[in-house]
């Protein structure tokens, strides 16, 4: 009878060793796998599934969101897979048997270890590094007599947040903290207003135009020649109409579409409003207040730039302000004309660019939209057009509420900035013909 016994596991295990299952009840880093499924699929989709969740790094007030395969870790798949086989199958008949009896009591488990890459990992490390490390610049006085305050230094320790990285990527953790070292800036001191020095590219911002809208692509590149050079000391704040002056046929402005109370209108300068946008752009991604912006009285979203990145501008009331918030000057250096593309197109880019002698914050933006608004419908009179007889002049679009949220990270804080921007519904709007 206890030979019986004996025999009926050895039994069992002569049946699954000649199969190509796994023992039922084994479980890989705490997943149970399934038994109507292949190991080898089941593992591999896993792995991806493992590889593509997000892990949040922090250094100082920094925070990055990428995922396991982008920080180089993946968990490899046939070492695991081999050894689930493997499970039940040795030479040695006594650890055979104890696999089957832990595997049914749900108790055998194979670990699965994760593999860094130690060369990707680096490259995460230099990005960290260069977004992270800044030196300390001393604070001054604006140009209008009020206080700016200096730039407190930054620095990280490569060799410490690579080893906090591996080990936390190993462990599978979804959150790691990098520790920085964070340095006062020196006293403040006066600012030399005669200095030009103007060394670091501290942001840029391109756009893209046609090169056969001849109106368009002339008062584009023609206020863009009018800030090209412009320099923002400390403390002040640059005027885009200031600078551009009077959009006029005199001062070499062409005629081009533009849109003026939600209509498409013939106008002279239609195509400023790209140029502004691109310099609110660029200024808005360096970290500088915008104490004066409007966005445009209808939403695009396949034009130039962005969401929430437009600017409109008119002469003479309808502005876009820009101040200088760093303890140095800001010079503007723009650059228009035709660009050949990777598709093997042509067309008009426009790039504006900030040059200072430090390094400028940096910049988090989210734009979230509200409910769409409904357009309405307009009828107008038209002569031209024979009595009775209607044509669609505008078809309509609705109108949307963004909420922008731009959040300054500095060595020693966050600053969010919300800013709501709304953008009226375009109503459809029909002729109606008058003409007896």
């Amino acid at each position: 009878m206890a030979l019986a016994l004996m025999l009926i596991p050895v039994g069992a295990w002569g049946i699954f060793a000649l199969g190509d299952t796994p023992l039922s009840g084994v479980r890989v880093a705490g997943i149970a796998l399934p038994d109507d499924r292949p190991v080898g699929r089941f593992i591999e989709e896993k792995a991806r599934d493992w590889a593509d969740e997000k892990v949040v790094i922090e250094a100082g007030y920094y925070r990055w969101t990428m995922s396991r395969e982008e920080l180089g870790t993946t968990r490899p798949i046939g070492d695991v897979v081999d050894r689930v086989m493997s499970l039940g199958r040795s030479a040695n008949p006594i650890s055979n048997l104890s696999d089957m009896l832990a595997s049914r009591r749900g108790r055998l488990e194979v670990p699965w270890r994760a593999k860094v890459d130690a060369a990707r990992l680096q490259t995460v490390v230099d990005r960290i590094r260069e977004q992270v490390e800044r030196l300390p610049v001393a604070g001054t006085v604006g140009i209008d007599g009020t206080k700016i305050e200096g730039q407190h230094g930054e620095r990280l320790d490569g060799v410490s947040a690579r080893a906090r990285l591996k080990a936390g990527l190993r462990q599978g953790r979804r959150s790691i903290r990098l520790q920085t070292h964070v340095t006062s800036p020196p006293p403040p001191q006066e600012y030399d207003r005669t200095a030009t020095s103007a060394t670091r590219l501290f942001t840029a911002q391109e756009t893209f135009y046609a090169l056969q809208s001849s109106g368009r692509r002339t008062n584009i590149e023609l206020a863009a020649k009018f800030l090209d050079g412009q320099k923002m000391m400390p403390g002040a704040t640059l005027s885009f109409n200031e600078i551009v002056g009077e959009r006029s046929a005199e001062r070499g402005f062409g005629p081009a579409k533009e849109l003026r109370n939600r209509e498409v209108v013939d106008g002279i300068g239609g195509g400023v409003c790209q140029t502004a946008a691109t310099l609110h752009g660029a200024a808005f991604n360096g970290g500088l207040a915008i104490p004066e912006h409007r966005p445009h009285s209808r939403l695009n979203r396949f034009r130039y730039i962005d969401l929430g990145l437009d600017a409109m501008v008119s002469w003479p009331n309808k502005d876009l302000k820009i101040r200088n918030t760093y303890p140095f000057p800001i010079v503007i250096k723009t650059q228009y004309g035709p660009r050949k593309l990777p598709d093997g197109g042509t067309r008009g880019v426009l790039r504006v660019e900030l040059w200072g002698a430090g390094k400028p914050y940096h910049v988090e933006v989210e734009v979230t939209e509200g409910a769409p608004i409904p357009p309405g419908e307009r009828h107008r009179d038209e002569p031209e057009l024979p009595l009775g007889i209607t044509r669609v002049a505008q078809d309509p679009q609705p109108g949307v509420v963004l909420t922008r949220t731009r959040t300054i990270v500095t060595p020693v804080g966050r600053t969010p900035e919300v800013t709501q921007l709304r953008y009226p519904p375009v109503d459809r709007i029909i002729l109606v013909g008058t003409a007896g």
